[in-house]
């Protein structure tokens, strides 16, 4: 494992278990040089949560919904959470369901 000496275990447990993401706020403990050979990408979780939104909208947004349901509050509530790790991600699920977060 070439990668950040903290994360190597990481990448280790990526490479095991044939994973092809790593979702990290620490993207830059890894390198694409480290995770090319395992064919391995890294992702800040906003990037992913993107992704994951743009592929599915309806599926990720019920799923917020029931999670704001779960803990007792609103979906509003749960982006403005949200929002300081996954800002990208708010604005573009906010405006999707027309929610002004």
């Amino acid at each position: 494992m070439q990668n950040d000496s903290k994360d190597r275990h990481v990448l280790a447990c990526a490479v095991q278990s044939g994973a092809r993401l790593i979702v990290t706020f620490n993207v830059r403990h890894f390198p694409s040089e480290a995770l090319d050979p395992w064919l391995i990408e890294a992702q800040h979780p906003d990037d992913f949560l993107m992704a994951q939104y743009r592929r599915n909208s309806e599926t990720l947004a019920l799923v917020l919904r029931e999670q704001a349901q779960a803990i007792g509050w609103e979906t509003g509530a749960l982006l403005q959470t949200l929002r300081k790790s996954a800002p990208r991600f708010v604005q573009l699920v906010s405006a999707g369901l027309l929610l002004d977060v």
